[in-house]
Parts: structure tokens; sequence; C-alpha cells
């Protein structure tokens, strides 16, 4: 982690960019399609605007692929950093996330893990992408893959101790799988940005209908494709 942290404070090049009143410093993490998104302020502006909408105060925020950490960062302002835990597999990533955090006066509980079912090793092969944007597990597109291996964590005991009542969900396919597992009580309120380009849309589908198994419903009116936000009572 001391690389990542040397990588951030060596860059000459890094820039603010105020995004909903969170400030994020730019560096050498940021391809120019991610410099763009966040310059042009389209950098996750539907998840951000289902949460601006739906994140309660009394809500205990729980986000799988948290990326640099500006929905962390908004979410720490309206519950508190003691409520806000954000998991992301790249540990440039993850550092740039606990930086963003900071810089805005938050200290939040950022972990640098993969989310799997009952892992069997404690490791797991993960593909790093010059957009982290679109980084996962699987080994395709190679283009510009660069393989590392990252810790597993087991997802429902995690996310039953964190006792998150809301789940923010960006992890580029591997939703599909998560989101079919049952989940604890706790949560009220999934918000999942859909990777059907990814995933397919049958598998989308499966994984819609496990969520309104458990309870789920889907809340169109508070929505932002590609962001669907379920909710039960």
């Amino acid at each position: 982690m001391l690389g990542c942290e040397a990588l951030l404070m060596d860059n000459t090049d890094a820039e603010p960019v105020i995004i909903d009143g969170v400030e994020v410093m730019l560096g050498d993490w940021a391809s120019s399609a991610v410099r763009d998104a966040l310059q042009s302020r389209s950098y996750e502006r539907a998840e951000r605007n289902v949460l601006a909408t739906t994140l309660s105060q009394d809500d205990t925020y729980l986000e799988l692929g948290c990326g640099i950490g500006l929905l962390a960062t908004q979410a720490a302002a309206r519950v508190g950093d003691g409520r806000v835990v954000a998991i992301e597999a790249d540990p440039v990533i993850a550092t740039v996330a606990r930086e963003t955090a900071s810089r805005n006066g938050h200290r939040i509980d950022v972990r640098n893990a993969v989310l799997v079912k009952d892992p069997s090793e404690p490791v797991v092969d993960f593909y790093v992408r010059p957009d982290f944007r679109v980084s996962s597990l699987s080994p395709l597109p190679p283009e510009g893959s660069r393989r590392i291996q990252v810790h597993t964590v087991d997802a429902i005991p995690t996310i039953a101790g964190v006792e998150a009542t809301y789940l923010m969900v960006d992890i580029e396919g591997a939703e599909t799988d998560l989101l079919r597992l049952p989940l604890p009580n706790c949560v009220k309120t999934v918000c999942v940005d859909l990777h059907a380009e990814a995933t397919g849309i049958d598998a989308q589908s499966e994984m819609m209908a496990a969520l309104f198994a458990q309870g789920f419903d889907l809340d169109i009116g508070n929505s932002d494709l590609p962001a669907l936000l379920f909710r039960r009572k």
C-alpha cells in the first residue's frame, strides 16, 4: 500500500475537479476517458442521482466497487463516516478512494478486497485495465489487462457484519452472481449498476428475479439507467 500512496504523492500532474461538492484530485491513475468523464461531470451520474434522492440519514452504506470514492464520500457526508464501508479490488484505486474521502474531511473504511461466495482461496485473479472502471474478474478482453491478485472475503458475512441497509453495487458484471445470493435481512435498499453487455440479458433477468423472490420491488421512479434501485420493507 505504501507503493500506491507514493504513486499518488509523486504525481506532478494532479489537478482538482469538484463534483456535487466533492473534490477529486486527478492523477496518473485517470485514463483520458476517466478524466473526460470527471471534467464533464458525467462520471457516475446515474448513481449520483439515485444516491442523492434515496440515501437516508439512518442508513448504513456499503459500496461494492467504490472506485475513487466519490459516492462513498457523498454518503459519508449524509450518514456519517462510521456508517460507510467501501470495497474496491484495485489497490491503487482503493488508495485514491481513501484520499478522496480525506481531502473532503472524511475518514471512511475502504477495504481492498473482492467479495465472493464461500471463498475457497485467500486470493483471486483480478484484471486491471487502463480505464479502471472496466477492470474486473474477467480476463476478457485481454487488451491492456494486467493481472494482479486480490484478497477475497466472504460476501454474505461481510454484508451482515457491516449491518448494511443500503448496498451500492458496481462490479462490472459480477453483480449477477452476488445479488442472486440470499441477502441479509438488514439490507433494505440495493442500487445496482447494470452491465448487461458483460453478462447478457438472461443473467440480469435471473438476478432481478432473485431480488424479487427476496421481497425487493423495483423502484422505477428513483432508478436512473443504468442504475436500478430495489427496495424491500
